[in-house]
Formats: C-alpha cells, sequence, structure tokens
C-alpha cells in the first residue's frame, strides 16, 4: 500500500503548482489506489480507480459531484503540459504526434487536441486541451498465474486480452521480472516505455537481472532486431497485431522464440471480431489466451483458452 500511494505521489509531482498541489493532498488510502489523473480544460480534476470517477476538490478531497471539483483552467493545462515535457516541448514531437508523452517512472500522459500536417507530410497535436496521466504501477506477484504458462514453452506464446484498465502492462511487467528471476533471457519491447520504465539509460521497473529492453521504437523493428541480436527465449510487448508486427513474430517463431503480448477486448467475442486477432492465431505463435476482468477487479484471471 505504501509503495502505490508513492508511485500515484510521484506521478502527481510532474504536474504543475496547485494541480499537483490537489493531487498529492488526497488521502494516501485512496491515492494508493488512484489509476489516472485526468485534466480537462474548463472541467473538474478527477482521478479514476477501481472502476470509478472521483473530482478532486482544491483541499485533496474527493467528491462524486463533479461542481465541487477544483476546475482545470486553460493556463493550468499549459503549465502541466510543458511540466510533463521537461519544459522542452519539441523534445518529444514524435511522442505528441502519437498522442502521447512519456514520463519518468514509466508514466505515461495521453493528450487530446487538434490535429495537423506539416509540410514535410508528418503529422502533429497542438492546441492541448486535456491529459490523462496514467499511474504506472508494479504489481509483484500479480502475474504468478502466468508464468507456468510460458516459463517451459519455446515457440507457444500468450495472448493477454482484457479491457482498458484490466492491468496488462502492469502483468506484462511482472511477468517479465518472475521469468527474467528464473534465468530466462527476456527481451521487452517497450514502444512507449509503459513496460520498462526506461527514462535514458535508465530502467526504473524491475524486470529482473536477465532482461534487455528495446525502447522508443515501433514493435515490428525491435521484435526483429531482439531476434537477431538478442538471442532472447521470451519477448513481451504491449498490443501487437500490424501485418508487420505479425511478420516478425513470424522471424521469432522461427527461431524458438515465445511472445507475450496484449490485445484490448473484454470478452471473447469482442477478442475474435477484432481485425488483428485472426492473423495473430493464424501466426501460430500463440497457444494461450488469457481472458482477464474489469477495472473494478484489476488482474483477475476469468478464463484461460487453449488456441
Amino acid at each position: 500500500m505504501e509503495d502505490a500511494w508513492k508511485r500515484a505521489e510521484h506521478a502527481a509531482g510532474f504536474l504543475w503548482g496547485p494541480v499537483a498541489q490537489a493531487v498529492c493532498a488526497i488521502n494516501r488510502a485512496e491515492l494508493a489506489h488512484v489509476e489516472e489523473i485526468r485534466l480537462r480544460i474548463n472541467k473538474p480534476l478527477s482521478v479514476f480507480y477501481g472502476g470509478t470517477i472521483r473530482y478532486v476538490c482544491e483541499n485533496g478531497a474527493l467528491s462524486k459531484t463533479p461542481a465541487e471539483g477544483m476546475k482545470v483552467t486553460a493556463a493550468h493545462l499549459e503549465e502541466c503540459f510543458r511540466k510533463l515535457c521537461s519544459y522542452a516541448v519539441h523534445t518529444h514531437e514524435e511522442e505528441i504526434a502519437q498522442g502521447f508523452v512519456s514520463v519518468q517512472g514509466g508514466h505515461r500522459a495521453g493528450l487530446a487536441g487538434t490535429g495537423f500536417q506539416r509540410a514535410n507530410g508528418s503529422y502533429g497535436l497542438r492546441d492541448i486541451t486535456s491529459i490523462n496521466l496514467r499511474v504506472a504501477r508494479q504489481v509483484k506477484g500479480c502475474a504468478d498465474q502466468l508464468v507456468s504458462l510460458v516459463q517451459n514453452s519455446e515457440g507457444d506464446g500468450l495472448l493477454l486480452a482484457g479491457p482498458p484498465g484490466s492491468g496488462k502492462t502492469t502483468l506484462l511487467r511482472d511477468l517479465a521480472r518472475q521469468l527474467s528471476c528464473q534465468g530466462k533471457k527476456i527481451a521487452v519491447v517497450d514502444e512507449r516505455g509503459e513496460i520498462s520504465g526506461v527514462f535514458g539509460t535508465s530502467i526504473e521497473n524491475d524486470l529482473g537481472p536477465n532482461c534487455d529492453v528495446i525502447a522508443g521504437m515501433e514493435k515490428s523493428r525491435g521484435i526483429l532486431m531482439a531476434v537477431r541480436c538478442l538471442s532472447p527465449q521470451i519477448i513481451l510487448c504491449d498490443e501487437l497485431g500490424t501485418a508487420e508486427e505479425i511478420t516478425a513474430i513470424g522471424a521469432g517463431l522461427s527461431s524458438g522464440v515465445t511472445v507475450v503480448t496484449s490485445i484490448h477486448a473484454g470478452s471473447f467475442d469482442q477478442l475474435k471480431q477484432k481485425p488483428q486477432f485472426g492473423p495473430l492465431v493464424r501466426s501460430g505463435a500463440f497457444r494461450w489466451v488469457v481472458l482477464l476482468s474489469t477495472p473494478e477487479k484489476p488482474f483477475m484471471i476469468r478464463e484461460v483458452s487453449q488456441l
């Protein structure tokens, strides 16, 4: 519990002035469960935890009534955005164009605003109107039930399915740690830095003694790089599914590499409707599908199915 509230407080520390103060003033027992801190211009400051939204008052009290929450002004949001970018917005342009900013400690700020196309054809995002700061957590032991599915496999991967907030990334993080501690050679392909918490050359989340991290690179290239250069036994990554990524999986499969990844789906019916599900199954890289429960019960496994 103590570590949990410290993580949330650490994330809030990257916000600015009165916004950070209001979040950090939340009762620690409640702060420990905060998953997201949400700012929207001219709307109340809010937090999300356990599948519910609460509005943050200036003194840190949480309310069910929006009108009682601290109003986030355009100036509040602008200063928070600049601070999240370490006051060097231009150095985060590529991330911002994809709708997020990576923050030290593995936290990630999702962004909403107005998209535009530059003269060179690339895209950007400007006039930021809302920020969703997701608190990165390590819950050691949460992946205990998954370890046995992949620890002795060779090429029989695992697809972790669940709705947003069900704990997929946290489970991947703990699974990487546990397998690494068992002496498995692990490669984490971490396009957005959420699993590892990479910041510069620092890997801020505990991934064990035998884990290599490729961060800030599209997953298809990262998977191929890992297979060719790092000789991993297991590759973990978030939200796999493009044609290029599935081709990269094939290269790993031919090398005997086990792939563990996640996909957004609240049920097996939803999973089967995903356009990437069929190609992932046909790749032959996955043996297991694990369906998680709702955000109200994070890390809870509803069902394990064999493909």
